[in-house]
């Protein structure tokens, strides 16, 4: 499944990859990070030689036994740990992560950084960072440069980047687009020129091209899914849970965008329903005790290992009501056999690969929350209602009719596995080989 054969393999001449990763940590949970990652293995595993800028934190290291120290870099008027290792066979340069966000994330910066991106104001801290990745990549002389956030992008396009390769822009979500009405930071004329100007634009699903196309007017997106390996380099070693028995309706991540007022009502409407919501990034203080509230809701840590997650849901519940690019948890989960309710926000029904089921939800629209409270608690859009009452009919389907919950968990298996032996993987390395330099 998801062969890795490739053109390197084919005796082709290998590719030089050069990634600009942005997540916090060498493991970092993020679905982009875990993307960038799979796929870098994938190619560095085919003989093409791939090297990344990493933010790892000292932890990280820790376990990294082959690391060096390569000493201090000044980021204005901060110092940076650099460090050099190889890890999975690719070669890593990484900022101790502590350090750097010190550097890149204090206020002063924060505060500059759209205008830095708009080419309206030299930031130090910034313009150091654009001297740094630069030296390295001319070091290792990429053939492709690729990158998935608005500073690296800045980075892959100024002009004193004097080494000359292929920019590739990896799009794994709206939020960090300088477009549409979801863009965290707003329009951005100097950003959105740099986009017009990559040699590739990679949208990791058709919804995401579409967002592209109609608020961007970017009709040259090439729609590539994730990298297999992001969900196993061995699918068929994945557990196939048998979970009638276990006891969790299981939500990742709800915060306001990601469906909390949704799973909220939910839990309160099935009191005999135990919920068990994993934290993470989207979740408010709010949010979280809303949760804890609640009797029948379990609240707890994300996991770096989830298949201590899966081994005990039941159902999988994602009730997004923002503009997801894909939807990787959707597929994990079905690899597994767990069975998945989704809303159909953005590309979630891409994910869901034609399984049930997909409940039609009342979307964000982008408009901005004004009252400062409800910024505090739900964070900066402004929330539409939507009716639980499809969730609740559809959990009592899954959760009391054992014929139906292993049909749909058969079908979801098998759904998943049809997917990923569909992947090919040379489609990556014909793709960049396809590319040529613009200016």
């Amino acid at each position: 499944m998801g062969s890795a054969k490739t053109s390197a393999a084919d005796g082709n001449a290998p590719l030089r990859i050069f990634l600009i990763q942005s997540a916090h940590g060498l493991f970092a949970s993020s679905g982009g990070f875990r993307a960038n990652m799979a796929f870098c293995r994938a190619m560095a595993a085919a003989g093409h030689e791939v090297k990344m800028l990493a933010l790892p934190h000292k932890d990280d290291l820790a376990l990294i036994s082959n690391h060096t120290t390569d000493g201090r870099r000044h980021f204005g008027s901060y110092e940076v740990e650099v460090f050099r290792f190889s890890y999975k066979g690719i070669e890593v340069v990484g900022l101790e992560v502590e350090q750097y966000a010190n550097a890149m994330e204090n206020p002063q910066v924060k505060a500059q950084h759209v205008a830095w991106l708009e080419n309206k104001v030299d930031v130090p801290e910034l313009d150091a960072r654009l001297s740094f990745v630069h030296e390295e990549i001319a070091a290792f002389r990429p053939t492709h440069l690729l990158m998935n956030e608005p500073s690296s992008l800045k980075i892959a396009m100024d002009d004193k980047l004097k080494h000359p390769c292929i920019r590739v822009f990896i799009a794994h979500d709206c939020n960090n687009l300088p477009f549409g009405p979801f863009s965290v930071d707003g329009p951005g004329d100097a950003q959105l020129a740099r986009l017009r100007e990559v040699e590739g634009l990679w949208t990791v699903s058709k919804a995401l091209k579409q967002y592209f196309l109609e608020f961007g007017q970017l009709d040259n997106a090439k729609v590539l899914p994730n990298h297999p390996w992001i969900f196993s380099d061995e699918p068929e070693k994945l557990p196939f849970y048998d979970n009638w028995d276990k006891k969790y309706v299981c939500a990742i991540n709800p915060g306001a965008a990601k469906g909390f007022h949704i799973v909220h009502a939910v839990a309160q409407s099935m009191p005999d329903v135990e919920f068990l919501v994993t934290k993470s990034w989207s979740m408010t203080e709010h949010v979280i005790t809303k949760f804890e509230e609640l009797p029948n809701v379990l609240v707890e840590e994300s996991v770096k290992d989830m298949e201590k997650l899966w081994c005990r849901t039941k159902v999988l519940i994602v009730p997004s009501i923002c503009y997801e690019a894909f939807g990787l948890v959707v597929v994990e989960a079905l690899l597994r056999g767990i069975p998945v309710i989704s809303s159909d926000a953005g590309g979630l029904p891409e994910a869901h690969l034609n399984t049930p089921w997909v409940i039609p939800v009342t979307p964000l629209t982008g408009e901005k929350e004004t009252d400062p409270d409800l910024i505090e608690k739900f964070g900066q859009w402004k929330i539409p209602m939507n009716d639980p009452e499809p969730w609740v009919l559809t959990l009592h389907k899954l959760l009391w009719d054992r014929d139906t919950y292993m049909e749909i968990r058969k079908q979801g298996r098998d759904a998943a596995f049809e997917y990923m032996k569909q992947l090919d993987t040379r489609v990556y390395e014909d793709w960049l080989q396809s590319l040529h330099r613009c200016r």
